[in-house]
């Protein structure tokens, strides 16, 4: 069924915003099987962008999964996440997901989840830092605290000179 939808969207073109249904099967996908929770993870963020209308619901859907228990579909919706930040939309709640998933032990886990955050870096550098930033004053965990500082003093001051240069507003938030 969700080889089906993604065929029917992907056929559809730019037309796939009116097949409203179809999207909302493959946001169903999420309570299938471990496979299908893995197609739903990737099928979700190529789609997205044609239903503004469901981004909330779609959103959700993909952060059910960065807590599922199987490991392989908990990193493979953690590795989309960035991909769910839309233009012109206030992406700080991903970026404040993906902090919150920096206390992670595992260490394959840990690398997903730095390496989605500097593509959200990337993409929206006012949402990521937001999240990050509201996750060192407002967590009650100190892991998450600090990983969050290591993260901006690592990560952040390296790619300073990619992300921060567009604008001088983002300069002073930062």
């Amino acid at each position: 069924v969700l080889y089906e939808s993604y065929e029917i969207l992907d056929n559809a073109g730019e037309e796939a915003g009116k097949h409203t249904e179809t999207f909302e099967v493959i946001l169903e996908g999420v309570k299938g099987s471990p496979g299908a929770k893995k197609l739903a993870a990737d099928f979700i963020c190529k789609f997205i962008h044609f239903f503004p209308d469901l981004a909330e619901k779609a959103i959700n859907a993909q952060l059910d999964l960065c807590e599922e228990e199987d490991t392989k579909v908990r990193q493979q919706a953690i590795r989309n996440l960035p991909n769910l930040a839309r233009e012109n939309a206030d992406n700080s709640q991903i970026g404040d997901i993906l902090t919150q998933l920096l206390q992670t032990d595992d260490k394959l886990e840990a690398r997903i989840v730095e390496s989605a955050l500097k593509s959200l870096l990337v993409k929206d550098t006012r949402g990521a830092a937001s999240g990050l930033f509201y996750q060192i004053h407002s967590s009650e965990s100190e892991v998450i605290r600090e990983r969050a500082l290591v993260f901006l003093s690592t990560h952040l001051v390296a790619m300073a000179p990619q992300v921060l240069h567009p604008s001088e507003e983002l300069e002073r938030f930062i």
